[in-house]
C-alpha cells in the first residue's frame, strides 16, 4: 500500500519524480485519484479538470474487474 500512494503520488508530489518514473506512474490508480484531488483542492481547477482523473479511474476499475476472476476456477465440480 506505501508503495502505491508513494508512486500515485499522493505521498510525495509526482512532479518531483524523474520523467521516466512519471510515465510509469500513469498506471497506479491512486496516481488518478491524487491528481483529481489536487486539482479541485489547492489548484482550484474547472470540474472539466476532473474528468480526465475520473475516466482513468474508471478505465483501471474495468481492468481490474476483467483481471480478478482469472485466478479463480468458477466452474462447479
Amino acid at each position: 500500500m506505501l508503495v502505491l500512494v508513494m508512486l500515485g503520488g499522493a505521498w510525495l508530489p509526482s512532479f518531483v519524480f524523474p520523467p521516466w518514473l512519471q510515465h510509469l506512474t500513469m498506471v497506479m490508480p491512486t496516481r488518478w485519484a491524487a491528481d483529481g484531488l489536487e486539482a479541485m483542492t489547492w489548484r482550484g481547477l474547472p470540474l472539466q479538470a476532473a474528468l480526465a482523473p475520473a475516466a482513468g479511474l474508471v478505465a483501471c476499475a474495468l481492468a481490474f474487474a476483467l483481471v480478478a476472476p482469472w485466478p479463480f476456477d468458477c466452474e462447479a465440480d
